[in-house]
């Protein structure tokens, strides 16, 4: 069964870093066997050894006793992946089938499907218990279910999706998030619908060098013309350096970006050496280390999004990964590393010993300078401080040219 976007990996959506990531998915059917039925279906997929996904199927103590004594495979239910939740049935009237009826709906069932809005409130607290252990959770709930389970809106580490248990003519709609209806066979129901205040925001955290500000301020601007708000957060100093050295000021006016400024921490400022034997800045260095103080101004910004959005990813340069390091401990959030260094300069400096690299280096790039005297010893603390942190980071974002380091980047990955 194809489960179109809805992302079944464990480690997708939340960051790689945190080692006990994981997500569960709650699944709230209606109380119709025909409904219940193909969602446990799609239950007992989630949870097979395909995905081993955790998996809560919860409806009523009444409906769930019918759909298992129904179900056509007792094995696929002994799962250990499934948990079965009963709720209390709420009480409602039965009356019989009406024989003679010109309509084949079952209208005598229509008390309990009225009943089923009584289930709001065990359904919050079932979400709350899970996504108190949980870092990701994944609600997939019946089209008629959208009401109970509306306080999936209160939780930062949930989102749900919208599973139709009838046909759709899918000519007639976006079909980028369909899941694929266990007992239909064919791409035919299931449009899947993010709550409607289901949001991403990005924010990106720049290491204090014009050359690192810029590269990182541009790709915000690109973030931000896909219409997602982008928050680019530096020291007052230097945003505005980093804003009045911008290419186009335009850019700069996209209500989706928004500028962060921190107070910019006390260092000093020597003049360049005019002779210096190197060409590395290093009366800088000062503005360097001070950078470090930016850990408390940065988790208290990742704080302040990650409660009001659904998903934050943070996109930090290589140097800052030790003042973002509280990334690790919000449950919504995921970062990635930019590297704002040629494909090729990060290959020959972390992944020099790779036999990939050594090939390359020896078949196709003889003759290369030795990186040795690019940076000073003090850079290179500065540097070696990050490295504790770099785990934490889902990947590496590049900013590179196919063209240009096509081979570099294939070398990149593969090592990798």
């Amino acid at each position: 069964m194809d489960v179109g976007n809805i992302q079944l990996d464990p480690s997708h959506g939340m960051s790689s870093s945190s080692k006990n990531a994981q997500v569960e998915v709650i699944v709230v059917p209606f109380p119709c066997h025909s409904h219940l039925n193909q969602l446990l279906q799609l239950s007992c997929l989630i949870s097979s050894s395909s995905y081993n996904i955790p998996v809560h199927y919860a409806t009523t103590a009444t409906h769930l006793r019918q759909v298992k004594l129904r179900f056509h495979s007792q094995t696929h239910l002994q799962n250990p992946n499934i948990h079965f939740h009963e709720f209390p049935t709420p009480p409602f009237l039965s009356p019989p089938p009406n024989p003679n009826s010109s309509s084949k709906f079952p209208s005598h069932l229509q008390p309990s499907f009225d009943a089923s809005i009584h289930l709001r409130d065990p359904v919050a607290d079932l979400l709350r218990v899970i996504s108190n252990t949980a870092t990701r959770v994944v609600v997939i709930h019946d089209f008629l279910m959208a009401y109970v389970v509306q306080d999936i809106a209160t939780i930062p580490n949930a989102e749900s999706y919208i599973f139709s248990p009838v046909t759709l003519n899918i000519s007639s709609m976006d079909a980028t998030n369909i899941i694929q209806d266990p007992s239909h066979g064919a791409l035919s129901s299931g449009l899947s619908v993010r709550s409607k205040n289901a949001q991403v925001e990005v924010i990106v955290v720049p290491f204090p060098l014009h050359s690192h500000l810029d590269q990182l301020l541009r790709l915000s601007c690109l973030i931000a013309a896909h219409n997602i708000p982008v928050h680019y957060a530096t020291t007052a100093t230097h945003l505005r350096q980093a804003k009045l050295r911008f290419g186009s000021q335009t850019h700069l006016q996209n209500s989706k970006i928004h500028f962060h400024e921190f107070p910019t921490p006390h260092f000093l400022s020597p003049p360049p050496i005019p002779n210096s034997s190197s060409k590395f800045p290093s009366h800088l260095q000062p503005s360097f280390e001070a950078s470090v103080h930016l850990r408390e101004p940065a988790a208290a910004l990742l704080r302040e999004v990650s409660a009001a959005a659904r998903r934050i990813v943070v996109i930090h340069d290589f140097l800052m990964a030790y003042v973002v390091q509280d990334v690790g401990s919000l449950p919504n959030a995921e970062s990635y590393m930019f590297c704002a260094v040629s494909a090729f300069h990060y290959s020959l400096r972390f992944q020099k010993d790779q036999n990939s690299v050594q090939v390359l280096l020896d078949e196709e790039l003889k003759g290369i300078p030795s990186l040795e005297g690019c940076s000073t010893p003090e850079f290179q603390n500065l540097v070696s401080l990050q490295y504790d942190f770099l785990s934490l980071a889902a990947g590496i974002i590049f900013n590179s040219c196919r063209s240009i380091e096509g081979t570099v980047r294939q070398t990149i990955c593969f090592s990798s």
